[in-house]
C-alpha cells in the first residue's frame, strides 16, 4: 500500500478536520474528495444519481483514480476547488429507517454502488447478515456467519460454535477490513446458546444452534432481521442467495460476498452428492437441502452458519437455510449442502417461546 493511500486512509479514520490529505488529493482537473463534498454535479467524474441510495458508488478497473472508494474525483474547469468543508458532526445521510419487518432486503445497498461485480454484496443489502466473533485478547476474531431473525436471536451452524465461549455477534458489518464505513457495526456479546440436543459432528447431524444475545438490538437500515421459515415451506427449483466472508481462491473475503444458487430437488440432491463420492446409495437426510451446483459458485471454508435466504410471493425473503457442508468448492454439478431451517421451526418457536 502506498504511503499516500496509508495517509488518507487515516485522516478518514481519525478526523473530518484532516481537511489536506483528504480534499487535496491531485488528480485530473480537479481533486478527490468523499462523494458528498463535490459541490458542481456536472463536473464529477461519475454523474451522482438522484437517489440517495448511489451517493457513493464503488469504482472497479483502472477509472479509480482517487485510490480509495470513498473518493471521487472532482473536477471543474479551472481546476480549483470547488468542495464543500466538513464539520466535525458531518454524516452522510442515508434514508431513514422505515417500519421494521423482516425479509427485507435492501436491493440497490445503502449509499454505495459496487459496480461490475455482482459476487459483492452492496453495503446494507444483506441487513440481518452476523459476524459471529470470538474475543480473545482484548480483540475478536471472526469465527462464521449467521442471521438475525429477533433483537435477541441469531441463528448459525452447530459445528461453527459448538464448544466456544465469549462470542459476539457483530450486526451491520460489510467490510471486514476498515472501520470506516457510512453507518457503524454493533457488537452485541453472546450470552447464552442452544445447540440441537441431537446435534452430531460426525456424521454431521441437526446442524443448528440459537444463539442469545444480551439485549435486543435497535434496527437500523443495515441491520433488520430474516423472516423464519414455516415448517411446510419448501423451496425446490426457487434461486436463491447466500452471503459470507469465507473462502474465495484460498483468501477469506474483506467485503461481503454473495451468491445466487437454485435450491435443488432432494433426490437431485442425493444423486450429484453421490456421484462427487459419496456412493450411488447415498440419500441427503431431510435435515438438509442443497443448493448449487454451477461451476465456480457457491460457499466455502469460511462461509459455515451463514444464511441461503430465498424470495416469496410478497417480495420478502425467508430463512431457507444455514451454511452446513460440501464437497470441494464450487465444482459443476457438486451443490453445497445447507441445514433446512423449514425442518427446524418448531424448535426454534420452542425455544424463542420458553425465553419470553
Amino acid at each position: 500500500m502506498s504511503l499516500l493511500r496509508k495517509i488518507v486512509g487515516l485522516c478518514l479514520l481519525v478526523s473530518s478536520y484532516c481537511q489536506f490529505d483528504v480534499q487535496r488529493i491531485p488528480c485530473e482537473n480537479g481533486f478527490c474528495v468523499k462523494k458528498h463534498l463535490c459541490e458542481d454535479i456536472a463536473d464529477r467524474a461519475i454523474a451522482v444519481p438522484k437517489d440517495p441510495y448511489d451517493l457513493i458508488t464503488l469504482r472497479l478497473g483502472d477509472t479509480d483514480v482517487c485510490l480509495d472508494y470513498m473518493l471521487i474525483c472532482c473536477r471543474n474547469e479551472t481546476a480549483d476547488e470547488k468542495v464543500t468543508t466538513p464539520s466535525s458532526a458531518e454524516e452522510i445521510e442515508v434514508p431513514p429507517p422505515s417500519e421494521v419487518q423482516c425479509g427485507k432486503k435492501n436491493e440497490r445497498g445503502l449509499v454505495y454502488d459496487f459496480q461490475h461485480n455482482d459476487t459483492v454484496a452492496q453495503f446494507g443489502q444483506y441487513p440481518w447478515m452476523v459476524s459471529v466473533r470470538k474475543t480473545e485478547g482484548g480483540k475478536s476474531k471472526y469465527v462464521c456467519g449467521g442471521a438475525l431473525t429477533h433483537p435477541t436471536i441469531v441463528i448459525t451452524a452447530a459445528h461453527n460454535v459448538h464448544g466456544i465461549v465469549n462470542l459476539i455477534a457483530r450486526l451491520g458489518e460489510w467490510d471486514v477490513s476498515t472501520i470506516n464505513e457510512p453507518l457503524p457495526h454493533k457488537d452485541v456479546p453472546v450470552v447464552d446458546m442452544f445447540i440441537h440436543k441431537n446435534y452430531k459432528p460426525r456424521p454431521i447431524e441437526n446442524d443448528i444452534a440459537i444463539l442469545v444475545l444480551s439485549k435486543p438490538v435497535t434496527y437500523d437500515q443495515h441491520i433488520r432481521p430474516i423472516c423464519l421459515p414455516q415448517s411446510t415451506d419448501r423451496f425446490d427449483g426457487v434461486r436463491c442467495e447466500s452471503t459470507g466472508w469465507g473462502s474465495v481462491g484460498g483468501v477469506y473475503a474483506n467485503i461481503l460476498k454473495r451468491i445466487t444458487v437454485p435450491v435443488l430437488p432432494q433426490s437431485r440432491c442425493s444423486s450429484l452428492l453421490g456421484k462427487a463420492g459419496l456412493g450411488e446409495h447415498f440419500a441427503l437426510p431431510n435435515q438438509f437441502l442443497c443448493a448449487g451446483g454451477e461451476k465456480n459458485v457457491d460457499m466455502c471454508n469460511g462461509d459455515g452458519g451463514s444464511p441461503l435466504v430465498c424470495p416469496t410471493a410478497d417480495g420478502s425473503y425467508k430463512l431457507a437455510g444455514i451454511v452446513s457442508w460440501g464437497i470441494g468448492c464450487g465444482g459443476l454439478d457438486i451443490p453445497g449442502v445447507y441445514v433446512s431451517v423449514s425442518n427446524y421451526a418448531g424448535w426454534i418457536e420452542e425455544i424463542v417461546e420458553n425465553m419470553y
